[in-house]
């Protein structure tokens, strides 16, 4: 096991084969987790990191632990296991048991979340599951968007909510509303994206992580890494006035959408609706098969949709 994420060993084991490329998800690569340690250190009580494996498979899981919850540092399309051609469920049980016997020293629950269907890595804690008596599992809808098996985005909707789109798009086009794209994302862009948020949610009188320092810099640091894939879509009234924007990051073959919002002020336009329907043209010409809504099931994302899964959540004690 490894405190510090700078360790040749955890390096050369993190960036060995898959797991940093881009068939996995950004948030499992050690640029990712490199970025939220910066950010984080000082909030969290310790950062785990447990490497298994060898030359066939290998798994490397970076454990947080603050106060009685020992988590993997990303919860999103988690999987930190990377097989070639080999899947070695024994190594993945180990590395989790190694993980429960730091929450239980601790005495902290391991909780292992949202983690797709498709990872190995949930095949991997059944065996742990057999071992102990209390577990906890959850599961929660995640959508997507398969980009090829559409043309456009309005194919996506119903016949009424296209019809809405339509109208919506074409009243603020009078507002002369056009459509940016910046692809890396920049600082001056998420700054005006946070203060459209918190602006957004203030007025409801919700406080959200977006609204905290820690995840500021987290931004920064994440725009500052040119290995990972920023994108901004920004919806503004002639080119100057923010009204909606989405922030998330592409690989090669999907874009994440991790972070929307838009101006209470503009609401009966619709922003937020156009703008979707406006990255998802703007992604499909540029040739990704995948719009992942990543965690959540929000009303909003049915409209678009055309694929789900359900994500897990393991709690162990």
């Amino acid at each position: 096991m490894y405190k510090s994420l700078d360790d040749a060993d955890v390096i050369k084991t993190w960036r060995h084969g898959k797991l940093n490329e881009g068939d996995k998800s950004p948030f499992t690569t050690h640029n990712w987790v490199a970025a939220w340690s910066k950010a984080y250190e000082d909030s969290i009580d310790s950062l785990n990191i447990i490497v298994g494996g060898d030359i066939e498979s290998h798994m490397v899981l970076p454990l947080s632990l603050k106060g009685q919850l020992l988590s993997p540092v990303c919860t999103s399309a988690t999987d930190y296991f990377d097989a070639r051609g080999v899947y070695d469920k024994d190594l993945i049980a180990a590395c989790v048991a190694r993980a429960l016997v730091i929450a239980k020293s601790n005495r902290a629950r391991l909780v292992m979340a949202s983690i797709p269907p498709e990872a190995l890595l949930l095949k991997g804690l059944d065996e742990i599951c057999r071992l102990t008596s209390e577990v906890q599992v959850k599961r929660e809808m995640s959508r997507q968007i398969n980009l090829s098996l559409v043309s456009e985005s309005q194919d996506l909707l119903s016949h009424d909510r296209r019809r809405t789109y339509i109208k919506r798009r074409r009243q603020l086009a009078l507002r002369d509303a056009c459509l940016e794209v910046s692809t890396p994302a920049t600082a001056e862009d998420t700054k005006v994206a946070l203060a459209l948020h918190a602006k957004r949610w203030q007025a409801r009188g919700v406080r959200t992580s977006f609204q905290d320092i820690r995840r500021e810099k987290f931004i920064s640091h994440l725009l500052a890494d040119h290995n990972i894939r920023t994108v901004m879509f920004k919806l503004k009234i002639g080119h100057e006035e923010l009204i909606a924007f989405r922030f998330g990051f592409l690989d090669r073959a999907t874009y994440y959408d991790w972070w929307t919002s838009f101006d209470l002020q503009y609401q009966g336009y619709s922003p937020g609706f156009v703008l979707l329907g406006r990255s998802v043209d703007w992604l499909i010409g540029e040739g990704i098969g995948k719009f992942d809504f990543l965690r959540g099931d929000e009303r909003y994302k049915s409209s678009w949709a055309n694929e789900y899964k359900f994500l897990t959540t393991v709690e162990l004690h």
